[in-house]
């Protein structure tokens, strides 16, 4: 009797309806009729997380796990299964003694783990001169945790070297960033998430460029990866001069491109209709790849999402304001985004200029047709991840 395909998701954040259709686990059981267990972990790993937005739809499809023996039982009975063939996503690097237990456990039993290691953007470090190195001792001392974190993350990484606690399968999305160990590994040429989702759906959607979109990071109005970090949200930018300053550009923007300009909400959060501090601008508060195929432009500082304008082929403006420029880590973060989109930044607390506004909204091909070939996709026949996923899985021979 032939096994059926079992992905078993266990995150470390939250699970999300965004998590079901971002990471295409709802397209692998409705068109591959692969078997889903999904399962929230991050009372284990990181119960900070647990602030973090979910939306009631999914909920009863989530197995919540506070106790990691209980974890293990749970996954060994599945895996003992003889009905299917079992593989587990893990997004989680290792980063802390209980990631390392849990990926010593999985080599031992000998559980297959699939990994998307690429971050489908741009990484960067920063020159390591005096100004940067007094920020960030000023910055230790504001956060001391952060330093302990950093500390943690990289015994592990050494850790994980030495004991060879890599994943079975690993998913390349571009030329950039494919892991050390890969050579150890099986690599699967696939797409960031985002570009996969775009793949799907372009099948289906007339485009009809209508409004722009800005694309937010959680902070300042909510909590997100600082909680993780040990960090102060307020670090990045604060609402008192973050949203005076985003509405007042973007009153200016709408007047000078003739466009609305509507927010696309982070995944982990969720906004009320047409918010006060969004200057009661429209906020959708999930699919954002849809909605691209309606947007003019987008607009952010550092979302992963900006990689749709190189799917796209559509303009990106990215923005700071003078807080995020005092940031030294979050101003060259943005400096490099823009520079691999083949755009400039703009500085929303400076005088609203519209040539240096006309020469950021300029189409750089060139740029985006590296960005995409460096971030999005290791593939030329525009398949998604849940068809490439199923063809490999479904194909291999079974131990």
């Amino acid at each position: 009797m032939k096994k059926r395909n079992c992905i078993v998701y266990a995150s470390r954040l939250k699970i999300r309806d965004y998590d079901w259709k971002n990471r295409e686990i709802g397209d692998l059981e409705k068109y591959h009729n692969f078997k889903i267990i999904l399962q929230d972990i991050s009372q284990i790993i990181n119960p900070g997380f647990q602030k973090i937005f979910i939306s009631d739809k999914i909920r009863k499809k989530v197995q919540v796990f506070s106790n990691l023996n209980n974890w293990k039982k749970k996954i060994l009975k599945i895996k003992k299964d003889k009905k299917i063939k079992m593989k587990l996503i893990l997004q989680m690097h290792i980063s802390t003694f209980k990631l390392f237990n849990i990926f010593r456990f999985l080599k031992r039993k000998k559980i297959d783990t699939v990994f998307f290691p690429c971050p489908g953007h741009p990484l960067t470090t920063h020159k390591l001169d005096f100004n940067y190195l007094f920020y960030k001792f000023k910055f230790s001392l504001r956060n001391p945790g952060s330093v302990y974190i950093i500390f943690e993350r990289n015994v592990f990484i050494i850790l994980a070297k030495i004991f060879r606690l890599y994943p079975t399968y690993i998913i390349q999305h571009g030329t950039k960033y494919l892991p050390y160990y890969s050579k150890h590994v099986k690599v699967i040429k696939g797409s960031s998430w985002d570009y996969s989702n775009y793949l799907s759906l372009k099948k289906n959607i007339r485009v009809k460029r209508k409004y722009a979109l800005f694309l937010e990071q959680p902070s300042p109005m909510f909590q997100g990866d600082n909680i993780d970090q040990r960090f102060s949200k307020d670090e990045l930018v604060t609402s008192e001069a973050w949203f005076p300053s985003l509405n007042n550009f973007f009153d200016q923007l709408e007047d000078t491109t003739k466009t609305k300009i509507k927010i696309v909400a982070h995944p982990k959060v969720k906004h009320v209709p047409n918010p006060d501090y969004y200057g009661k601008r429209e906020v959708f508060n999930h699919d954002l790849i849809k909605q691209s195929f309606y947007a003019k432009f987008l607009i952010s500082s550092l979302s992963t999402g900006m990689g749709l304008c190189a799917a796209q082929k559509i303009p990106g403006l990215i923005i700071f304001s003078e807080q995020q420029k005092k940031n030294l880590s979050q101003k060259n973060k943005i400096y490099h985004l823009a520079s691999e989109l083949g755009t400039t930044p703009i500085n929303i607390d400076a005088d609203f200029n519209i040539n240096e506004i006309k020469n950021a909204l300029r189409i750089n091909i060139k740029k985006l047709n590296l960005f995409k070939k460096n971030y999005l996709t290791s593939r030329k026949d525009n398949k998604p991840n849940h068809e490439i996923l199923s063809e490999v899985f479904s194909n291999e021979k079974v131990n």
